[in-house]
């Protein structure tokens, strides 16, 4: 019979992704976890001796831990998300006898993926789906954004009319980096509670049947609504001098080829928080991992012990 200690250290395996994985692996490392990577983007590197151990392979990471930090988000074309172009890993490889009964963290999983895990006996928590951490990946998100603006915008941003679409987390977060910086800000937004609660930042609110005018006369344009917003008609209405921050996911909001057509410069931004702040990104999920293993009192897989007959709930 195995008997569980409980304890703050736990093991881990971190695989592919980009740089946060290498500063979560870093992190954790440094607070005293026994750390096993593999496929991760960049070695890490020791830190007043503290180190992770390389696993040649998926098998020989997945054997080391029973809890698994996976990338965010999850998949990418169809395969794990990983930089490392030497690596490759297939959805399936989650699916084995590998993963049976692990503790799976990553972000943004596919319903269909999440189910598959279960049931593989593998338990999986979405760290996305955790307010305070897609808060927090929401400002890091809109700081990306700005950042993006200031390379490809042909504008000062300190004078420039931003118009933001969308006033969800990240909306709200670039509206409020933007006050006092832009020329004028406003926002389209569908809800009547968003609209009222982004008049407190921005200088002009509206719904989208008034969304044309404001193109019209917005010199850079951050779009975070998943659907093609910006559609062959509404890309008329907009100067061919602007830009187009697209912070939504696949397939985004820009019909691309009327873009094109129309010589507006369009930027897709995928994975901001990782370009730009991994190491800030990195101590948010590490925190975030740390808690839910706290607070829904898992084992700590360490020493020696087994995995438990039954894993918390998702």
């Amino acid at each position: 019979m195995s008997v569980h200690v409980k304890t703050d250290c736990y093991r881990f395996s971190v695989f592919g992704g980009d740089l946060r994985q290498v500063y979560l692996a870093k992190t954790l490392a440094l607070q005293g976890h026994t750390v096993t990577v593999y496929g991760l983007c960049a070695p890490v590197e020791a830190v007043h001796g503290r180190m992770t151990t390389k696993a040649e392979t998926f098998a020989e990471a997945a054997e080391a831990s029973d809890i698994f930090l996976c990338p965010t988000p999850f998949f990418k074309g169809g395969q794990v998300f990983c930089q490392n172009p030497d690596v490759r890993m297939n959805r399936e490889v989650f699916f084995g006898e590998d993963c049976a009964g692990k503790l799976l963290f990553a972000g943004c999983i596919p319903a269909d993926v999440r189910e598959s895990l279960h049931r593989n006996g593998t338990f999986s928590f979405d760290l996305m789906l955790e307010e305070t951490v897609a808060v927090r990946n929401s400002i890091a998100t809109a700081e990306g954004a700005i950042a993006e603006a200031l390379i490809h915008s042909p504008y000062n941003l300190s004078g420039s009319r931003c118009l933001i679409l969308g006033y969800g987390r990240c909306g709200a977060a670039l509206a409020s980096l933007l006050k006092g910086i832009s020329r004028k800000i406003t926002v389209c937004a569908r809800s009547p509670l968003a609209r009222a609660k982004a008049s407190v930042c921005a200088d002009e609110v509206m719904d989208f049947r008034n969304l044309y005018r404001a193109l019209k006369r917005s010199e850079i344009i951050f779009n975070t609504i998943p659907c093609e917003i910006l559609n062959r008609h509404m890309v008329k209405h907009i100067s061919p001098d602007a830009l187009i921050v697209d912070l939504a996911s696949a397939p985004g909001g820009v019909d691309c080829a009327a873009a094109e057509e129309c010589g507006i410069r369009t930027v897709f931004c995928p994975g901001l928080p990782g370009k730009y702040s991994p190491a800030s990104s990195a101590e948010i999920l590490a925190g975030a991992v740390l808690k839910i293993l706290s607070e829904r009192d898992c084992p700590a897989y360490a020493g020696g012990h087994s995995a438990p007959a039954g894993a918390p709930a998702d």
